[in-house]
């Protein structure tokens, strides 16, 4: 092989020095290593054992084997077996237990503190493996698990296996993955061991009697280990605490004296224990906050930002919830939950004067601002319905009549691609799937921590904490959270019309309540409120009831709904006056179930989307918070999200 020549440098040219000879300066740093290594390893050999055993004996055994994995040198001189007690002093430092029979006490040492997979089947060697499986002596990453510690019944009742059937109960097992299982390498010496054994002539009573003894040790042992391991853990946590509240503490006093002020710290005193100059690996000094100052300093900023923008906010807030409470029953606006935040997210004339404004409000501007809200909220409405409306249009044409708004049709719900639910107008517009989130599971925590990851804008962010709930994820947003491995759907497809199947049974339930399905709109259908009923006993003492919304929503979930449940009849005269009591308006909520679930809005709060309370707990809210605005329970300040309304509701039975 052809060796690649040094790269060498002249000496400075000067025209009164004759040029001297070149000098070599490629590897000098690799010389310069090799020459300290060969130094230190030259003091080494000239120690003197006992001087050498009083040096190391102060190091646990994770230090020990870090210093002996450094060189070959080391490595090669500290595991032979004459340096044994070198590494028994290590141990007995860290206060592990005694070395396991089987295991030398280097390799016990790799095994408590070398967080590797242990796998010899595929020498996997994978790093960051945290448990210690004890009685098998090793680390398994989640890729080799199942091959090197196999479920202990699936494996003897396997016929292949019978002739090691004897040896299960001589196996320790443990639980993993919620499987009794044994390690399949501890199996293999096993039977090697009785193999060498019927060589001696020994026979299997000995044998099993000389291994029962063993297991009970090896038992005894892991507890050992156990307990060691459990408090190890304890100690490095608490000392990982007080190395967070040490860091905590000097940042924030370095802030403080810096002269921020005590009111922004406690605002940004949840985000300052998280963030990443906090978490650090060693006690913080004048030397370390040099480091970290800039970083800290541009998240304080930040904060001080956040904090005017949330004052602002809340207040703004509550401007909108006193509009709200002004047009309550306004019939040319729905007022659902979530529409703070999509104003806010718009790019509105008043996010200007939040951001950069005073926000103060006056006797003059305070009436124009609400005026604004009023109509900004109307004009957000309609330009969602017309938009809506096109993609009715285009999905399913020449079904409805070009004089009527297709999305205030009874008969008009469309099935949501991402979750699969229906979902009608303006129900849609607070749809989780539009605020970027799968209705078939998600946690709400974790989805306000992602949406803020996708989000740089402070304002943005601001809006997002203060008000507690996801702002509505347009455009790419709501593509890219609904996007699948194999099958992507444009935003316009999100929404999908429901089955021939379930629109013609919706078609006929609207006109068993006498009207046109393609006249009659929800609006109109919940003013009626029709009734459907179902004797259950032949006297008519009893009868079962759901209302008209309960109904189209089972028979939009399961198309043969109302038929497979009997003979149901709408408004029948007959029906007792408790059971149609039940079932208006303000009682509607009384179907068993509901309202124990958390599902409950408080109408004259400022867009609580999901606000999670029980009927008990809407009720002590309105009693409490809205009593002297003149808050009643039975005046339309309480109301159940209509999304989860139907996963809880179900028929009643009066008697």
């Amino acid at each position: 092989m052809r060796m690649k020549p040094k790269r060498l440098k002249s000496a400075p040219e000067d025209e009164n020095t004759p040029p001297g000879p070149a000098v070599a300066v490629w590897g000098k740093k690799k010389s310069a290593f090799r020459c300290k290594r060969g130094v230190f390893s030259k003091i080494l050999r000239e120690l003197p054992e006992e001087i050498e055993y009083e040096i190391f004996s102060h190091l646990d055994s994770g230090s020990f084997l870090n210093l002996a994995m450094s060189c070959k040198f080391l490595w090669k001189k500290y595991t032979a077996p004459e340096k044994s007690r070198f590494w028994v002093r290590c141990r007995q430092n860290a206060g592990l237990p005694d070395c396991p029979p089987h295991l030398t006490e280097r390799a016990f040492a790799h095994l408590v503190y070398m967080k590797c997979c242990h796998s010899w089947y595929q020498q996997c060697g994978k790093p960051r493996v945290s448990r210690i499986i004890w009685v098998a002596s090793a680390r398994y990453c989640d890729a080799c698990v199942n091959q090197c510690m196999v479920g202990i019944r699936a494996f003897f009742e396997d016929s292949a296996n019978e002739e090691m059937r004897d040896f299960e109960s001589l196996l320790p097992t443990v639980k993993v993955n919620d499987r009794l299982s044994f390690s399949l390498p501890y199996l293999e010496r096993l039977v090697g061991k009785w193999k060498d054994a019927k060589t001696e002539n020994l026979s299997w009573e000995a044998f099993e009697a000389g291994q029962r003894e063993h297991l009970q040790a090896l038992s005894a042992h892991v507890e050992t280990c156990k307990r060691w391991k459990k408090a190890a853990d304890v100690a490095r946590a608490q000392e990982r605490r007080r190395l967070h509240d040490q860091r905590y503490s000097f940042i924030r006093s370095t802030l403080l004296a810096t002269g921020y002020e005590e009111a922004l710290l406690a605002f940004a005193d949840s985000k300052l224990r998280q963030l990443k100059q906090v978490h650090g690996t060693a006690y913080l000094d004048n030397k370390g906050w040099a480091k970290i100052e800039p970083q800290v300093i541009k998240f304080m900023d930040n904060m001080q930002v956040a904090q005017v923008f949330a004052e602002r906010i809340q207040k703004f807030a509550r401007y909108f919830g006193q509009v709200k409470e002004e047009h309550l029953h306004d019939k040319d606006i729905a007022w659902w939950p979530g529409t703070v935040d999509l104003l806010l997210m718009q790019g509105t004339s008043y996010r200007t004067s939040l951001t950069t404004g005073s926000m103060e409000e006056s006797e003059t501007d305070l009436p124009a601002l609400k005026a604004e809200i009023r109509r900004d909220v109307s004009r957000w409405l309609l330009e969602r319905k017309a938009e809506l409306e096109d993609i009715i249009r285009d999905l399913k044409p020449d079904v409805y009549p070009e004089d009527v708004q297709a999305v205030e049709l009874a008969v008009c719900v469309l099935r949501c691609y991402g979750c699969g639910y229906n979902v009608r107008f303006p129900e849609l517009l607070v749809h989780r799937c539009f605020r970027g989130q799968d209705c078939s599971g998600w946690s709400w925590d974790w989805a306000i921590q992602k949406e803020l990851q996708l989000r740089d804008d402070v304002f943005e962010q601001t809006v997002i904490e203060t008000l507690g709930y996801c702002p509505w994820s347009a455009g790419e947003d709501a593509a890219r959270h609904l996007r699948r491995s194999k099958n992507e759907q444009p935003v316009n497809t999100m929404f999908t019309p429901c089955g021939p199947l379930t629109q013609s049974k919706a078609m006929e339930t609207v006109q068993s309540c006498g009207k046109d399905p393609l006249r009659a709109t929800w609006k109109e259908m919940d003013e009626c409120n029709p009734i459907f009923s179902q004797p259950t006993s032949p006297l008519g003492t009893g009868v079962t009831v759901m209302s008209w919304r309960y109904a189209v929503t089972t028979l939009f979930l399961f198309p043969d709904g109302l038929e497979s449940r009997g003979d149901w009849k709408v408004d029948d005269p007959d029906l007792p006056p408790a059971a149609r009591v039940a079932v208006t308006k303000e009682y509607r909520l009384e179907e068993q179930g509901v309202r124990t679930q958390p599902i409950f809005c408080c109408a004259r709060c400022p867009d609580p989307f999901l606000a999670r309370m029980t009927y008990a707990e809407a009720v002590d809210h309105v009693s409490k918070s809205h009593a002297k605005e003149g808050g009643s329970i039975e005046g339309g300040d309480i109301y159940c999200n209509p999304h989860h309304w139907a996963m809880w509701a179900s028929p009643m039975t009066v008697e």
